[in-house]
């Protein structure tokens, strides 16, 4: 759902995948961090077909969750 405006909901809240992917990219940093010490940059892989919009929707979820992303 990357690129849409469909919202997904969650209990009594609404998220876009942008949100989701935020909530769970930061869930794997947290979890990361806890073992291995701070994270100082990410490299996130997203299917060959994204476009530009995609990966830029990406990117702002990877920044939402507290991460310096170096690529996508």
């Amino acid at each position: 759902a990357m690129g849409t405006r469909q919202k997904f909901r969650i209990g009594d809240q609404e998220f876009s995948a942008t949100q989701l992917s935020a909530l769970l990219l930061a869930r794997i940093k947290e979890q990361f961090e806890t073992q291995h010490g701070a994270i100082e940059g990410a490299v996130i892989t997203v299917p060959a077909n994204y476009g530009d919009h995609k990966r830029a929707e990406v990117k702002e979820a990877g920044r939402q969750a507290g991460l310096r992303v170096l690529r996508v």
